[in-house]
């Protein structure tokens, strides 16, 4: 643990400014006067202001080198610095000037115990922030060398999941290490260590599910049973995943609501994915019309209807009778798209169209019922 040096400054020395002020000022608190107290709380704010003031000149000066650059990584670095840096730099200037405050040694140790941890949950906060750019740089310059759908939202996936792993990491270091700072909790954790063995097992037992769910994660991105971006149909709700962490996927269903579930959902469960290969999909539309149909005439019309859109990616189109009963001719018109969006948008159109047709062509194209009436015989 750095201890920082003890500098005696002839014109910071406390007791000479506590000789001239009210004996109050020199009552002890926590180890320290109250003086002492105000001085901390004096050199903190100055310290702020100082950083403000450097981070303000660090950002001016690399700034002006990035404008110079032709590459853009540097220019998405600049907007990690503000934030981070002010903290930093104020921190710094602190430690270089918390000697003047003549603390003793116990608070001396104490206050650079409480920089040290801060510094390392400041450095923590920036390489989060650092994966979080570096990943969407590099989903960005993959994403940008395909345009094909189904590979941009692999790649998506690739990068999200691996990115929330190592974030999980760096926050974990971080935290150990500001742990490592204080003697209690690193003599508590060497206790439970050599004292693990019970302990280790009820805690595995009880993180079975959670790791589980962490190694279902890893192998979600592997092999990709679903990635950002898909159309699926998962508990009877039809929508696209969302988002993918490590844990947990979410589901946008199409009426916005969001849907949660496990990571090990979907390599436990079927599901339907409408686009785990293409997003090319074809989708049928039902009439049931009256045995006196023209089955031509409706092919006829559903192929002005589709020559008439933009939903229909002309590649599918076809009309069949596809069932009969005592009453009704039950015909299905089939349709392709694009996407999952404009299939259903084609097929409420093709249905509105067809629809209309029926109407204009009467009500013997309708499903009729049929009763042969007899004269009954006279007595």
């Amino acid at each position: 643990m750095f201890c920082p040096p003890r500098i005696v400054v002839p014109f910071a020395q406390m007791h000479l400014l506590e000789s001239k002020l009210p004996g109050w000022m020199s009552a002890e608190i926590i180890g320290m006067s109250v003086v002492q107290w105000v001085a901390l709380i004096a050199l903190g704010v100055i310290s702020y202001v100082l950083g403000a003031v450097l981070q303000s000149i660090v950002l001016q000066v690399t700034g002006a080198v990035a404008r110079r650059t032709q590459t853009e990584w540097d220019e998405k670095f600049l907007e990690l610095l503000p934030g981070p840096t002010r903290y930093f730099l104020s921190l710094i200037v602190f430690r270089i000037g918390l000697p003047l405050l003549e603390l003793s040694d116990e608070a001396a140790d104490s206050v650079s115990l409480i920089i040290s941890s801060l510094l390392i949950i400041i450095l923590t906060w920036f390489a989060s922030r650092f994966l979080t750019l570096a990943s969407q740089f590099i989903e960005d310059y993959l994403t940008r060398q395909t345009d094909d759908p189904n590979r941009i939202r692999s790649i998506k996936t690739q990068i999200s999941i691996p990115r929330g792993i190592l974030r999980f990491l760096v926050i974990l270091l971080g935290i150990s290490l500001v742990f490592m700072q204080f003697e209690v909790v690193r003599d508590i954790g060497v206790s439970l260590i050599a004292s693990a063995g019970l302990a280790g097992l009820i805690v595995g037992l009880a993180a079975q599910k959670t790791i589980a769910n962490i190694l279902a994660g890893i192998q979600l991105a592997i092999f990709q049973p679903v990635k950002i971006g898909d159309v699926v149909i998962i508990e009877n709700e039809w929508g696209w995943i969302e988002e993918i962490t490590l844990t947990y996927i979410v589901v946008k269903v199409w009426d916005l609501r969001r849907l949660v579930l496990p990571v090990s959902y979907v390599l436990d469960r079927p599901f339907q994915n409408w686009t785990i290969h293409s997003t090319e999909l074809l989708g049928t539309v039902f009439l049931y019309t009256d045995y006196t149909v023209s089955v031509d005439e409706i092919r006829a019309e559903l192929k002005r209807v589709l020559e008439e859109t933009d939903l229909w990616d002309g590649k599918a189109q076809g009309v069949i009778v596809n069932n009969l009963t005592e009453r009704t001719v039950e015909i299905r018109a089939l349709v392709s798209a694009a996407d999952s969006g404009k299939l259903w948008d084609l097929r409420c159109l093709v249905r509105e169209k067809l629809l209309a047709w029926l109407q204009a062509k009467g009500k013997d194209h309708y499903p009729l019922h049929r009763v042969e009436m007899h004269p009954l015989p006279q007595v």
